[in-house]
């Protein structure tokens, strides 16, 4: 699997360097997961140096002349090439958790899980059919796991 991280750029040569390395940071995840990943910045038509600095970081840069972001966004999802797209702004910190979460429920109904992670707080997970024989299968209500979390 493939997943890209497509990136919006008008004028962000300051903070993208940030943006970038923390996408690089959570691409280290994915790889760990077993999941191959890309980065893609797409220039705003900015009159900075955004191509550059994404250029020297050694991302792939493509460029969209109307500036709009949703013209950039989706300029940037045209040329990912990943059967997943991940969106973050250009100047957006991109975090990476990891930690324990309990189980509190599995509902095969709705193809959810909902975890209680650290400080209490609930996820409620959508699992891919393909993976739900082996969730539901091996998960019980109480079973502690390791997480990551990717927060854009």
């Amino acid at each position: 699997m493939l997943i890209s991280i497509a990136i919006p750029a008008f004028n962000e040569a300051k903070y993208l360097p940030i943006t970038i390395a923390a996408a690089k940071r959570a691409s280290r995840v994915f790889d760990a997961a077993g999941w191959e990943s890309e980065i893609v910045v797409c220039d705003n038509n900015s009159t900075d140096d955004t191509s550059g600095v994404a250029k020297a970081a050694g991302v792939r840069v493509v460029f969209e002349p109307f500036n709009q972001i949703a013209a950039s966004r989706n300029a940037a999802g045209r040329a990912a090439k990943g059967e997943w797209p991940v969106f973050v702004d250009a100047g957006a910190r991109v975090s990476v958790v990891t930690g324990t979460a309990e189980v509190v429920r599995l509902s095969r109904s709705d193809h959810k899980v909902t975890l209680r992670g650290p400080l209490g707080k609930i996820h409620k997970l959508d699992i891919r059919p393909e993976l739900e024989s082996t969730v539901f299968n091996d998960l019980s209500v109480g079973d502690l796991v390791d997480f990551r979390l990717i927060n854009p």
